[in-house]
């Protein structure tokens, strides 16, 4: 059985992003950095994510759609709070870190 895609309505390029802002980016998974971080990459650019302390829900070669904020205090940083998979499953992000 084959389960819908989930595409949301507006997303934002990687190159759009500005401190603080919240978005959702539909992106390739590029590479797992870390057990909390991977890098994704459109056709604007590439960003670094964190997921927090929950388990990595993503391999690379994935293309999903990632909500969350971006932070540019370093470099640029993406913290996400939910991924849309390929397979149409949400994954929440609820742990972070203190």
């Amino acid at each position: 059985m084959n389960m819908p895609t989930v595409v949301l309505s507006q997303s934002t390029l990687i190159a759009e992003l500005s401190q603080e802002m919240v978005a959702t980016i539909a992106v390739v998974v590029e590479s797992i950095h870390d057990r909390d971080e991977f890098r994704l990459s459109d056709e604007s650019g590439q960003v670094l994510v964190y997921i927090g302390p929950n388990h990595m829900p993503v391999t690379a070669g994935d293309q999903v759609e990632v909500s969350g904020c971006e932070d540019t205090r370093e470099a640029m940083a993406f913290y996400a709070s939910e991924i849309f998979l390929p397979d149409g499953r949400r994954i929440i992000l609820s742990l972070t870190y203190n």
